[in-house]
């Protein structure tokens, strides 16, 4: 069960990618937002197209312009 292995202390050594890739999917829409964790799921965004070259996270509307095609797709 995924939750029981994030019960506790986390390795200082994992980055973030790998400890969401440990979260359940409330935890990853919580932190995503309902739209870019449909991008995430629906629309096989991975966890790096989120963000831009600093590490900041995109707009909805600058991952828009990435990724029209995806968004058109899933009617967002």
């Amino acid at each position: 069960d995924e939750r029981t292995q994030l019960m506790g202390q986390i390795d200082a050594n994992i980055s973030f990618k790998e400890f969401f890739n440990l979260t359940d999917n409330f935890f990853q829409k919580e932190w995503l937002g309902p739209k870019r964790y449909k991008l995430y799921k629906e629309g096989q965004f991975d966890f790096d197209k989120f963000f831009d070259p600093k590490g900041r996270l995109y707009t909805l509307d600058e991952l828009r312009e990435l990724d029209e095609r995806t968004f058109k797709i899933l009617g967002l």
